[in-house]
């Protein structure tokens, strides 16, 4: 969250910004319903183990056995604070350029579509 406000306030202030995401930061720019594709047994696993996409992902350390996560998401709707998924949309509307490492893509088998 705190990369897309930065990024977000950076376009804003009229500012040339790029967002690269590597490991496990690619996991917000998963789809939570991609199309399938063909993947070996070890890209399938990585697949299954990793959450796909910002509504899937937790709070960190203060995630509480899912607990911090659901509170965090009740306080920000209820100071009408953007959700993730919203702060995401608006950067890119904003102009912000998101780039997703092609050698991690390689390496855990995430294919472009997905």
């Amino acid at each position: 969250m705190a990369g897309f406000i930065l990024a977000k306030g950076a376009a804003a202030a009229g500012e040339k910004v790029t967002m690269f995401f590597t490991f496990w930061g690619l996991n917000i720019l998963r789809k939570a319903q991609s199309p399938p594709v063909k993947k070996n047994l070890i890209e399938k696993m990585f697949g299954w183990m990793m959450p796909k996409g910002p509504d899937t992902l937790v709070l960190s350390k203060l995630n509480m056995g899912g607990i911090g996560t659901v509170m965090m998401r009740q306080v920000m709707k209820s100071k009408g604070i953007d959700s993730l998924p919203a702060l995401m949309h608006s950067a890119q509307q904003a102009g912000v350029c998101i780039i997703a490492c092609q050698m991690t893509m390689d390496l855990m088998g995430i294919q472009p579509e997905e």
